[in-house]
């Protein structure tokens, strides 16, 4: 059965199909273990593929099916909402939901739409600001600058502080609403290229070159931006991938996004508020609880299950004094395109600024080690 359905609260409408019969698409959907699935299922599993259709992010039962049999009991999920990239372009706070079967042997299931909640976006380092040929320069003359009185860990944190509002000026002044600059830069290329090509002069030639360069410097930093932000690491580079990484970014928000959380007492809690307080909460009671010292019959529980021993020499090893060399090697071997730590900086930007904030981020690590305690603003910083 295939429908037109218009959404409420909306004038948009998406046609939905209802397809009964369509068992298990995955054999590993099964709580007695893996299953096999019939010629017939996996013609259509493959037509679903082909089709550029997916599971849409569920909450609530992982299973929606069982057999309802007391000796042998076997969960399945029979049941599941597929939709394509436009839908999730469309409306990236969906999420589908199961319930519980009540009185038949498959669970509900709901659509729900979700709502996007504006939140107060983090300051991160974008790389694509890297490849300006005033970054560099400005960060430098902005470090220099800076002078902290204080431990060199206290420093370096505070430094670090003081320069997002410069590396913010950058991102604003060359990069805001990069969206609609990588457009309009193409359009004035293109306007260009089209005057040339009816009656080319030296002087819309020079143009054309410029505003062809200037569109490629956006449409990178366009890729570079959307790349980090879909964390994707499997693409070489070459044509640009914007489509790609964009709907790679919505489906991952959608996926990490909370819906909902169920408390101890089994309340569901689905408002922002609730959920920020529950998370605060858990957190304050798992690690703000005192805790005592393991006794020696604990610790000797933790030694038995493996026979390793670190030999003498291991032991030396790990107990060596850290040296700048370590430090330097180790930030040069973080990897890339990783998500950024709780003050915005990445690896790549340490990498990036080594020459000009190397000494001080050496000392602060090797102050660290030696004295064995953290000194900052009070964020602790992405290099630890």
């Amino acid at each position: 059965m295939t429908y037109l359905v218009q959404l409420p609260n909306t004038t948009d409408e998406v046609v939905v199909s209802y397809i009964y019969g369509l068992n298990l698409l995955n054999p590993t959907e099964n709580s007695s273990g893996s299953s096999r699935i019939s010629s017939g299922i996996a013609d259509f599993r493959n037509c679903v593929e082909y089709s550029g259709l997916f599971d849409l992010s569920i909450r609530g039962s992982e299973f929606t099916w069982w057999n309802k049999q007391v000796v042998s009991p076997i969960a399945k999920k029979l049941d599941r909402i597929l939709i394509n990239d436009l839908w999730q372009l469309k409306f990236p706070t969906s999420f589908a939901h199961f319930g519980s079967p009540d009185f038949s042997d498959h669970s509900p299931s709901c659509l729900i739409l979700g709502d996007r909640v504006k939140t107060k976006k983090q300051f991160m380092v974008f790389h694509f600001m890297f490849y300006h040929p005033d970054f560099l320069p400005r960060i430098a003359m902005q470090w220099q600058e800076m002078h902290v009185i204080g431990s060199a860990m206290y420093s370096l944190s505070l430094k670090l502080k003081l320069l997002k509002k410069e590396i913010m000026d950058i991102n604003r002044e060359h990069f805001s609403d990069l969206e609609e600059r990588v457009k309009e830069a193409h359009s004035h290329l293109v306007s260009y290229q089209n005057q040339l090509m009816a009656d080319p002069t030296p002087l819309l030639a020079s143009c054309e070159k410029e505003a062809h360069k200037k569109w490629v410097t956006l449409a990178l930093a366009e890729e570079c931006f959307l790349e980090q932000r879909s964390r994707v690491n499997w693409l070489e580079n070459g044509d640009t991938n914007t489509p790609v990484f964009h709907i790679i970014v919505v489906s991952r928000r959608a996926l990490n996004q909370i819906h909902y959380l169920i408390d101890v007492g089994g309340n569901r809690l689905s408002s922002i508020l609730d959920i920020k307080s529950h998370c605060v909460s858990f957190y304050e009671d798992l690690f703000g609880a005192e805790t005592q010292p393991l006794p020696l019959a604990s610790l000797d529980q933790i030694t038995e299950p493996t026979s390793f021993r670190c030999s003498d020499s291991m032991k030396a090893l790990l107990q060596a004094p850290v040296t700048a060399e370590d430090v330097k090697h180790e930030i040069f071997s973080l990897p890339r395109n990783k998500t950024p730590g709780p003050d915005g900086y990445t690896g790549e930007f340490y990498k990036k600024t080594w020459d000009v904030i190397g000494l001080d981020l050496t000392r602060a690590v090797l102050e660290f080690f030696k004295s064995g305690k953290l000194r900052s603003n009070g964020t602790v910083p992405s290099y630890l």
